[in-house]
């Protein structure tokens, strides 16, 4: 039973991976074009579905070593969640680095309005 247990939560914690994945690969598009509020919205399902991610997580934590061949179905599951986890940090990264070029950006225009006003420009 052990066993059938833990895949059932790998698949789980599969689904809500990509359920993350998609949420970023969504604020990364909305980043692209500018839609800052809908990223601030995404940003709540996301930490829901992180919860839910880590709860899962612990419950795979408690569960006893299984048997050689459920151990094997599990590898590969893993396999694909590390996987995922990787496309995951690579777009997360990707959604920071244009978040903050959008900041500098935004940051550096008002900075150049500031010396202006102050004389600082001329």
């Amino acid at each position: 039973m052990e066993g059938a247990d833990i895949m059932l939560l790998l698949r789980d914690k599969e689904e809500l991976v990509l359920k993350i994945l998609e949420i970023a690969r969504r604020q990364n598009s909305f980043i692209k074009n500018k839609g800052f509020e809908e990223v601030i919205k995404l940003d709540r399902d996301k930490a829901a579905a992180l919860s839910g991610l880590k709860a899962v997580e612990d419950r795979i934590l408690k569960i006893k070593p299984i048997d050689e061949e459920s151990l094997k179905l599990a590898e590969n599951t893993v396999k694909n969640i590390n996987l995922l986890f990787n496309d995951l940090i690579n777009l997360e990264k990707e959604n920071d680095s244009l978040i903050s070029a959008h900041r500098e950006s935004v940051s550096g225009g008002y900075i150049e309005s500031y010396k202006k006003m102050s004389g600082m420009g001329l």
